[in-house]
């Protein structure tokens, strides 16, 4: 009975190895065949069974083969030209890989060997065992990509991104210099790696091993494992693509460290008041949309407290700017240090600070406890050290609204705070004054101009006026069309007045499409004047107009109905843009470059940019927003935006320009850091059409 189990273990056994794709053999210490596999005396003995290798060699399997065919002695070199790879194996008694190779049937043939010493169960020496599979393919497709390798080479490594080529098994069989720059290995050792297992972070692998299923995929963002180990951030995209007739993955990375960085540290400056380290007003939206919801849960009331210095003014005229730099970090302190961990305290702007009292339980008695707490604190006369040694006792005016739930608008809330705190500065400052009804007369004053301005789009009285923009050399490079509200009665009326209120009832749809229309008609009117044919003109899109389904239809028609030339006209697309559906959007900026209209982001730095989305943007030029520019040789947070912004825009080969620019000092600033195109007072005011026509002809 053993011995039929023993029979019927070796027939299993077998069974298993001549059904192997893999060669698999033990040969005797002089390198006689004691088993073969199926696999292996098909695909290179060329016997007859796997019973006839037993007792030969590889070279009589060989010879045979040869004088088959005495014409051709290349017709099987495998017996012959295989590494003595048995001998080394034996040398070295421990598992070894070798990689051999030689001619079968005519053709040749690679073979990766795994090889070990083969000993008996008393422990003796019986020989060698090992297995062999066929890479034939894999070593053509290197031999193929090596005999072209020096050109491939100075193409792949004229890039700055990193490029690999990985096989249908996610091994590198190429890699250029910049891949192992990024990477700290050498090319050498990338050669063989798994894209997954041995280049991508850990933190990713899924992430990418879905995105390389992917034929072309888009750029998206992940890490790669250095060789030192560090986490590299880099942009990637891939394709698969036919090579020497096999199919490999051509893989691009792109190393953002420095965009990460620079993206971090524009993202502090945008949301956190480096003077104070309070978060800056960017956040209060963020934060009132966490508290209603919270509130929502907890049926807390919340309050929203709206502080003005009364005489910041005087005590910066009295003592100088860094005294009063000095006076706002101790006030933000002793806010910091009037609240809870549950309230929020942001420094809004200049001398303003917003701080968000909240889980009020009992309102009545809380928020006077609260107050009087800030009011006592914040209010404490104050001693400016040396050199100014100076007595400080700061004032405030307060203005304060209650919300609880979900069902409020953030803006909606600060509006009402501030008319507030507008009604505290008018009743004599250092006063408190809570949001009540009767402050509604600006929301009515508000309905009058909605009803005003659908007057003025059927009288004709929206104008454009016209702003050039100068390059350092002096030269019109273009000019911003702005528009103007001009009544019949009230004059010029300010679009600060109405541009606002035009965004939340939507009559700024049609605004935009009037001014757009115009300046059409403008540049067709000056398409024959060579003075105006190289200065194109931008054109501000609002959200709104530009998210319409309509759009792209409606300026083709525009393009196509004034015969406008491709360059002639810009758009400036503000970054709040980007909030919606980024894909809609970017294939409307691409539909819109098809045209020939170029891509300003204007107001860059105090919206919500993305670093990364910017590259795959259609842009060209990023547009530096005024309240960046007017105290720019004063304020260290404007400097460092203005910096960043430029150093970006330089990276993405972007276009720069700096508007509201008013002063030499600001240029000279600007143009100190590679900012050389201005749009500002110092050159030209807006100019209504008549007179930015004469001042084009004698410029």
């Amino acid at each position: 009975m053993k011995s039929n189990k023993m029979i019927e273990n070796i027939k299993f056994l077998r069974l298993l190895a001549d059904n192997l794709p893999d060669m698999l053999w033990a040969k005797d210490t002089e390198g006689r065949y004691l088993f073969a596999n199926k696999a292996l005396c098909e695909n290179l003995l060329m016997a007859k069974d796997t019973e006839e290798p037993i007792g030969k060699t590889d070279v009589f399997f060989a010879k045979r083969e040869r004088e088959k065919h005495p014409d051709n002695p290349e017709w099987h070199t495998f017996g012959e030209l295989c590494f003595n790879s048995d001998v080394v194996t034996l040398e070295h008694m421990k598992p070894m890989r070798f990689e051999e190779f030689g001619n079968v049937k005519g053709k040749m043939l690679y073979l990766e060997v795994h090889k070990a010493p083969l000993f008996d169960d008393e422990g003796n020496l019986l020989g060698t065992v090992g297995s062999g599979r066929d890479i034939t393919r894999q070593k053509e497709l290197e031999n193929q990509i090596k005999k072209s390798k020096e050109t491939f080479e100075q193409l792949l490594n004229t890039t700055i991104e990193g490029l690999f080529v990985f096989d249908v098994n996610k091994r590198c069989i190429l890699a250029n210099e910049m891949a192992s720059h990024i990477t700290g290995y050498s090319i050498e050792e990338l050669i063989g790696m798994h894209a997954i297992n041995d280049i991508i972070d850990p933190s990713v692998r899924d992430y990418v091993t879905q995105k390389m299923k992917i034929d072309n995929a888009d750029p998206y963002e992940m890490a790669i494992k250095h060789k030192n180990g560090k986490k590299i951030p880099v942009l990637a995209r891939g394709k698969n693509i036919d090579l020497f007739g096999e199919k490999v993955r051509v893989s691009a990375i792109l190393d953002i460290s420095d965009i990460k960085k620079a993206q971090k540290k524009i993202e502090y400056l945008a949301y956190y008041d480096t003077l104070t380290g309070l978060p800056n007003r960017s956040l209060l939206n963020n934060y009132m949309e966490q508290i209603m919801i919270a509130s929502n849960e907890n049926g807390f009331d919340n309050a929203l407290v709206f502080i003005d210095m009364d005489n910041f003014k005087k005590i910066n005229d009295t003592a100088g700017h860094k005294s009063g730099d000095i006076l706002l970090q101790e006030i933000a302190l002793r806010i910091k240090n009037s609240i809870t961990e549950n309230d929020i305290a942001l420094r809004f702007g200049g001398d303003e600070f917003i701080i968000i009292l909240t889980n009020l339980k009992n309102i009545d008695n809380e928020i006077e406890e609260k107050i009087n707490k800030i009011r006592q604190n914040i209010e404490k006369e104050f001693f400016l050290p040396e050199p100014y040694m100076m007595e400080i006792h700061p004032e405030f005016s307060m203005g304060i609204i209650f919300f609880k739930g979900s069902k409020h608008n953030p803006e909606e809330l600060l509006k009402k705070a501030d008319l507030a705190l507008y009604d505290a500065k008018k009743a004599g400052k250092n006063c408190i004054k809570y949001y009540n009804h009767n402050m509604q007369k600006e929301i009515e004053q508000q309905i009058e101009i909605e009803y005003r301005l659908n007057k003025a789009f059927e009288n004709d009285e929206i104008k454009v006026f016209y702003q050039p923009q100068i390059s350092l050399d002096g030269k019109i490079t273009g000019a911003e069309a702005l528009c103007r509200w001009q009544h019949p009665v009230d004059g010029i009326i300010s679009p600060i007045k109405f541009i606002p209120i035009a965004e939340s009832s939507g009559q700024i749809i049609k605004l935009g499409d009037i001014v757009l229309e115009k300046v059409c008609q403008h540049i067709h009117n000056w398409s024959k004047n060579s003075k105006f044919k190289s200065i194109p003109i931008s054109v501000n899109i609002s959200v709104k107009q530009f998210m319409l389904p309509e759009f792209i239809e409606s300026v083709e028609e525009k393009i196509k109905k004034y015969n406008i030339k491709k360059g002639m006209l810009k758009f400036e697309l503000t970054e709040s843009l980007f909030l919606n559906d980024l894909k809609k959007v970017v294939d409307k900026m691409h539909k819109l470059k098809e045209m020939g209209i170029s891509i300003s982001l204007d107001d860059f730095g105090t919206g919500f940019s993305s670093l990364v989305y910017l590259k795959s943007l259609p842009l060209s030029q990023l547009k530096i927003d005024r309240s960046f520019v007017t105290d720019i040789a004063n304020d260290e947070n404007d400097k460092a935006i203005v910096n960043a912004t430029v150093a970006i825009a330089d990276s993405m080969k972007l276009q720069t320009i700096a508007e509201g620019v008013e002063t030499v000092e600001q240029k000279e600033f600007l143009k100190d850091i590679g900012c050389t195109v201005y749009q500002g007072y110092l050159f030209s005011k807006p100019l209504p059409l008549e007179e930015f026509e004469s001042y084009i002809e004698n410029y």
